[in-house]
């Protein structure tokens, strides 16, 4: 009997849309005296939203697929683009657990890490969309210049935390003139900046071929294993 897989991956989506919106609602201090328009500025809160944006689409999508076709069938939805966000928000977290948690352990930064807010954003969240991918997206679906075009989604948020500077005078609520310490120059000047994005890019990009090579692996032995074998 074919399992229910448009039925799992509604519960699972619906789930994912609640609890992401629940890390942006925190993070960003909604109904509180906290709450701060620059909070969406961070590119923590840009990724958030729009992983919420994708689960929110591929959740009407599976609605939509259910009521025309029932809730057996293929849950997929456009799997080059929930993979292109997933590695978005893939790197929230990397950045988190490798360049800001350790920091706020040996720096006297004042700031608490992996409070429940933060796990929701830079863990939880990023964790359901890359769940949502590896569980219900239809293999074979990757081609291998994809990572090419998922990068634009981090690098043009890197082109406006380094060009905003240049256009305003405003600072970010850490008070610096860039979010995060590694896009400030003022420390370790531009060669460093360029260092740690060097650094940064070829680590994502690995891992997004990672994510190539086992979505096209995968599809490979589905195709072996439902191929009929020698007759003897």
């Amino acid at each position: 009997m074919r399992l229910p897989i448009r039925a799992l991956a509604l519960v699972y989506r619906l789930a994912g849309v609640v609890i992401i919106a629940i890390g942006v609602i925190r993070v960003l201090g909604l109904g509180t005296p906290d709450f701060s328009p620059a909070g969406l500025l961070y590119y923590t809160s840009v990724s958030n939203l729009l992983g919420l944006a994708w689960t929110v689409v591929a959740t009407v999508v599976t609605i939509a697929r259910i009521r025309r076709s029932g809730v057996r069938g293929n849950a997929s939805v456009v799997p080059p683009v929930g993979a292109g966000v997933a590695l978005a928000l893939l790197v929230t977290a990397l950045i988190y657990l490798v360049l800001v948690a350790p920091g706020a352990f040996t720096q006297d930064s004042g700031s608490e890490p992996f409070t429940l807010t933060d796990n929701l954003v830079h863990i939880i969240g990023p964790a359901l969309v890359m769940g949502d991918w590896l569980l219900f997206a239809r293999r074979g679906s990757l081609r291998w210049w994809d990572p090419l075009w998922w990068a634009a989604i981090p690098y043009a948020y890197v082109a406006f935390a380094l060009l905003r500077p240049l256009v305003t005078d405003a600072l970010w609520p850490n008070g610096s003139r860039y979010p995060y310490p590694f896009f400030d120059p003022s420390d370790k000047g531009w060669g460093g900046v360029a260092l740690y994005l060097l650094v940064i890019t070829i680590v994502i990009e690995a891992l997004a071929y990672v994510m190539v090579g086992f979505d096209r692996l995968a599809a490979r032995r589905r195709r072996d294993g439902a191929s009929p074998g020698p007759k003897g």
